[in-house]
């Protein structure tokens, strides 16, 4: 019989709703960095789940290495479809943190006092995600505003549970965006050539709704 896995994520029914109630470090739905604890699970490859939470179940488990598409709804009402290509976890999952940040160095300038990103750990939850830069300037966390605050007390509003969104402003250039990240324990260097090998896996999938590809860490 062939190998099955899923995605890496536990479930639960809340609201009449699937919902995720966790997310494996490593696994196929952490390197996505889209799916996190809270989000409605709405449908696996095309097929509404409502509030059967076993269907999803079965619907999520396939032959490893084939991929699957879920989508998801987040607390603030946006739908996405997330491809991610069913394996085991890169590590194991026992004894996981149960707080977690994103991996980031800030750094406050004195003649400016902007809050500016000078490092994103390779392996961290913002190197997978890949949507922030060296050089950005840090404007809110969570709505907060963090112009003009020290990093020490920037650092708390960063981190949070594990599998949890965060969602910041960033400046870059002149122009203000906003990014969301899921907060998630850094991946060592030892599995680092294994996520550019999921990247590369994903990206030959056939293709199929818009997919999140996570991004190798730096020097994998």
């Amino acid at each position: 019989m062939a190998d099955t896995a899923g995605a890496g994520v536990s479930l639960t029914v809340t609201n009449n709703a699937v919902c995720v109630r966790g997310v494996a470090m490593g696994s196929p739905a952490a390197l996505s960095n889209q799916i996190a604890v809270g989000d409605v699970i709405v449908s696996i490859d095309g097929t509404a789940v409502g509030a059967d939470k076993e269907k999803a179940e079965a619907l999520i488990v396939g032959k490893a290495g084939t991929t699957s598409t879920l989508t998801v709804q987040s607390a603030d009402g946006v739908s996405q479809d997330v491809k991610i290509l069913r394996q085991k976890p890169l590590v194991s999952t026992s004894g996981a943190p149960k707080e977690a940040g994103i991996g980031l160095a800030i750094e406050r300038q004195q003649d400016t006092n902007d809050i500016v990103i000078t490092g994103i750990a390779p392996g961290g939850a913002a190197a997978i995600a890949g949507t922030l830069q060296k050089g950005d300037v840090l404007d809110s966390v969570d709505k907060k505003s963090v112009v003009g605050m020290q990093c020490k007390d920037i650092a708390p509003l960063l981190t949070g549970a594990t599998g949890s969104r965060v969602e910041m402003t960033v400046k870059r250039g002149s122009a203000l965006e906003t990014v969301k990240i899921i907060r998630m324990p850094k991946l060592e260097e030892s599995v680092h050539a294994q996520i550019s090998k999921y990247n590369a896996d994903l990206a030959k999938a056939p293709a199929g709704a818009a997919a999140a590809v996570a991004k190798a860490p730096a020097g994998a």
